[in-house]
């Protein structure tokens, strides 16, 4: 303010009285070097102001991206423990290696211990370990593969209490990182035992313990080391107590040889390292570090472990953009005054020579700004009266814009130019601008061309003032803008249009992957602002994705070898759910921008739980289809309930079925065939209690008494208290369906599912149709029975008469050859013969 005032008054100081401007001038020269002396001693004062009002600003925001780097390395560490957590459990639930070392520890058989070599040099490479180590139970080395320097475990102080941690725990077990002075090296070990079963009694028994060497220096301390922009100071620590000092685990930037090595007292009242230990919770401060410099630091503990993170740089260097800044102003004011005083002496001293043709020169020197001011392209200028708003002066681009010659503007008033829907807005502003309430009018204003069509144009409206103040004229200057207004509208349009379209759409940048843009439907999918995902990169929502995976997908995008790649994963929320999409990734380049990647993201969801459904129907089908081949197939009942039982589970994916048949007395339920690996949970369902409310909620008692389906779409209390645990059987959703003989209720046919609400109505509808089948199936049994008992009853009837019809025929033949034989006999003593016919009885 103070400059700007000073300035003012500077200028009013250089006007020259028309009618005494060399008495003006020698007046004024005094008055102006004192003013001019005490605007250069504002400068550093300036410069001062500036810096003390923003020194807080610049460390809030360095303390801000302190504790941002500090986050993220602190997520990262804690991403790299939990990975090797998920290596040694691998490992721990191996039971290839747990087979090998069983035979190993009985006989020491050479092809045994080569698979465990084998085995092990392959979890070497595949996880970058740095070495393994096989002991046996009492503790001494059977195995070594990778760095030969595996003493190092054995020179660890803690390595026993690991090993009796790890075989009273039954888990894996780790300690800290370690400096072996003999090796030269610094290591962490995780120890993981391993169980064998007993065969006689099956309890498990440790054989042998396999300790993993991790080393931080392929991924670890080089990723802690790395700073995301260019600085001489900054650096990340990794600290931990070691009694009443701080031990830095990493490497130093300013400092050789220092991991594992460096210590400094835990009372240091100024050490960044012993603020964050002794506070042991995020935070901020100032202080000093290991140089004995002034540093801004931000600090975190990693939760699971005693390490702390510290981000920290040079209070020097954080504010040097501020002390520049300060600088390159002070010496841009300094050269402006400069110039300014260089020109203005030039002019005091110009005045003296100058009185006689002052008056001729400023018209002049007015009239040739002034015709410049009009001949300039693309631009209309005009200039009009305040008191009738009628035309003084305009240029040809003026009338050209609005599609008129300069005789028809001359005929037209400037207010009728402006378009209805803005003309009472305009005169708003021009009576503010004449009572003196408003500076110039600078916007966007719509005007009438002579075709009756409107254009955007960007309107200055400036004036000049009469001797007492008031307003004289206005000079307006008009550029038609329509075309690059209709360009801005088509750019928001789209922009509109792609934060409209439910699929995500994201631009990368190609050199470190940080978003450039996100649209509203990545917005929605993700749960962040447009401000958080724009300081976010593909790897901050990808929680399967590392950098080095990420550069591997890409790479033949950027090769060229590939046009486009799509694939499917998983997006985290900000919320931390994660959901299935599938990301169509191109990569763009051309001679005006910057590589880049683009992405459009599609929510999977619904296609997935659609995908799942058709699978599961696929399997009620299939159970379907195998049940009525079942029918036809199967002679007996038994034959056909342990078929359904056997393919519900083998088909379907249920974990349980089985079929439920009344007792003749109808007094219980009996299991007549069942099928899954929990089978042997069920039980005989007693009906005989008509008062026993635990028995009415029982599933088998509801559907026999009631003759009705039964679903259930997660295990609850019900099943419990009715003596079935479906924790027990694997069932999470079940379904219990009654089973009929002649249209009258035999027994129910039940199957378990180890998966919540996945019995929907299409499924219902099949699993009712196998049902009705089964019962169909009954009934054909019972038929055929029936058809069997008449047969072997006709066939009874039929023998019968075959043995009636047999004897009776028997006695005609014997008849008819006793009369034969009489005939003969009486012809052989020449007697006539006694009947007349030998063949009928009569």
């Amino acid at each position: 303010m103070a400059i700007s005032y000073n300035y003012k008054n500077l200028l009013s100081s250089t006007k020259v009285d028309l009618s005494n401007p060399m008495s003006a001038a020698g007046n004024g020269n005094k008055r102006t070097l004192l003013r001019f002396f005490m605007l250069f001693l504002l400068i550093p004062l300036f410069g001062l102001l500036i810096i003390s009002l923003s020194v807080p600003k610049v460390e809030k925001e360095t303390y801000a991206n302190l504790q941002a780097i500090a986050d993220l390395k602190t997520t990262q560490i804690k991403r790299w423990i939990k990975e090797r957590k998920a290596d040694s459990q691998v490992i721990f639930e191996d039971p290839g290696i747990v087979a090998n070392l069983a035979v190993l520890t009985q006989d020491t058989d050479n092809n045994e211990l080569e698979q465990l070599r084998v085995r092990l040099e392959s979890i070497v490479r595949a996880y970058d370990y740095n070495a393994i180590t096989l002991l046996n139970i009492q503790g001494n080395k059977i195995l070594n593969v990778g760095d030969p320097r595996h003493e190092s475990f054995f020179h660890f102080s803690g390595h026993k209490e690991l090993m009796r941690q790890a075989s009273e725990t039954g888990q894996v077990q780790y300690g800290n990182f370690f400096y072996d002075k003999a090796n030269d090296t610094t290591c962490m070990f995780y120890v993981i035992p391993l169980f064998h079963s007993n065969l006689e009694n099956g309890t498990p028994n440790q054989i042998g313990t396999v300790v993993l060497h991790i080393t931080p220096t392929p991924f670890l301390f080089p990723y802690i080391q790395t700073w995301p922009v260019n600085s001489a100071s900054a650096e990340t620590l990794l600290v931990r107590r070691i009694g009443e000092s701080v031990l830095f685990m990493n490497k130093l930037r300013h400092r050789k040889d220092s991991a594992m090595k460096l210590h400094f007292p835990l009372n240091s009242p100024t050490l960044p390292a012993a603020i964050a230990i002794n506070h042991n919770a995020q935070g901020i401060t100032e202080g000093k570090d290991h140089r004995n410099i002034e540093v801004l630091a931000a600090y975190q503990p990693i939760s699971g472990t005693d390490w702390h993170i510290i981000a920290k740089i040079d209070r020097d260097e954080a504010l040097q953009p501020l002390f520049t800044l300060a600088w390159q102003i002070s010496i841009i004011i300094f050269a402006a005054l400069s110039i300014l005083s260089v020109l203005l002496w030039r002019h005091w001293r110009q005045q003296k020579y100058i009185y006689n043709l002052l008056l001729e020169k400023q018209k002049t020197k007015a009239n040739h700004l002034l015709q410049q001011f009009f001949n300039l392209p693309f631009i209309g200028m005009a200039i009009v009266s305040a008191e009738t708003q009628e035309w003084i002066r305009f240029n040809n681009n003026f009338a050209t814009i609005l599609g008129y010659s300069n005789k028809e503007i001359n005929q037209r008033n400037w207010l009728t130019l402006i378009h209805p829907d803005d003309r009472k807005k305009s005169l708003i502003r021009i009576i503010r601008i004449i009572r003196g309430r408003a500076d110039n009018y600078v916007g966007n204003i719509r005007l009438l061309r002579k075709d009756a069509t409107s254009i955007i144009t960007n309107i200055n409206i400036s004036w000049l003032q009469k001797p007492d103040e008031s307003i004289n004229h206005f000079i307006i200057a008009v550029q038609d803008v329509t075309k690059q207004k209709q360009v801005e509208l088509k750019l928001t349009q789209f922009k509109y249009t792609l934060d409209q379209t439910l699929d995500g759409v994201m631009i990368c940048s190609a050199e470190d992957f940080r978003f450039i843009y996100v649209n509203q439907g990545a917005i929605n999918q993700l749960g962040y602002s447009e401000t958080e995902l724009l300081q976010m990169t593909p790897l901050d929502i990808r929680p399967d994705m590392n950098l080095e995976k990420y550069q591997q997908i890409v790479q033949p995008l950027i090769d060229g070898t590939k046009p486009s790649i799509v694939i499917e994963s998983l997006h985290r929320h900000k919320d931390g759910h994660e959901f299935p999409v599938e990301t169509s990734l191109q990569f763009i380049q051309d001679k005006t921008s910057e590589p880049r990647f683009i992405a459009i993201i599609k929510n999977i969801t619904q296609r997935k739980i659609n995908e799942s459904r058709i699978q599961r129907l696929s399997q009620i089908y299939a159970i379907l289809s195998q049940c009525n081949h079942a029918i036809v197939h199967c002679s007996c009942e038994t034959d056909l309930f342990a078929e359904i039982c056997r393919s519900a589970v083998q088909l379907g994916g249920m974990s349980v079925a089985w079929i439920s048949l009344l007792s003749k007395d109808k007094q219980s339920a009996y299991i007549a065939a069942s099928y899954g690996e929990n089978a042997k949970h069920l039980q005989t369902t007693d009906l005989s209690s008509k008062t026993d409310v635990v028995l009415k909620k029982n599933p088998i008692y509801i559907v026999i008494h009631e003759d009705r389906p039964l679903w259930r779409q997660q295990s609850d209390e019900l099943y419990k208290t009715a003596g079935f645990n479906c924790n027990i059987a694997g069932c999470q959703s079940m379904a219990t369906l009654p089973i009929h003989r002649n249209g009258i209720i035999t027994g129910t046919f039940t199957v378990c599912t180890q998966s919540k609400g996945v019995i929907n109505k299409d499924e219902r509808n099949l699993l009712l149709k196998m049902a009705a089948d089964i019962s169909f199936a009954l009934d054909n049994f019972e038929r055929e029975d029936k058809r069997k008992l008449a047969e072997d009853h006709l066939e009874e009837k039929i023998s019968e008469l075959q043995r009636w019809h047999d004897a009776t025929l028997g006695r005609e033949t014997r008849i008819l050859d006793l009369k034969r034989e009489i005939n003969k006999l009486l012809a052989k003593t020449d007697q006539p013969p006694r009947y007349p016919s030998a063949t009928t009885l009569d």
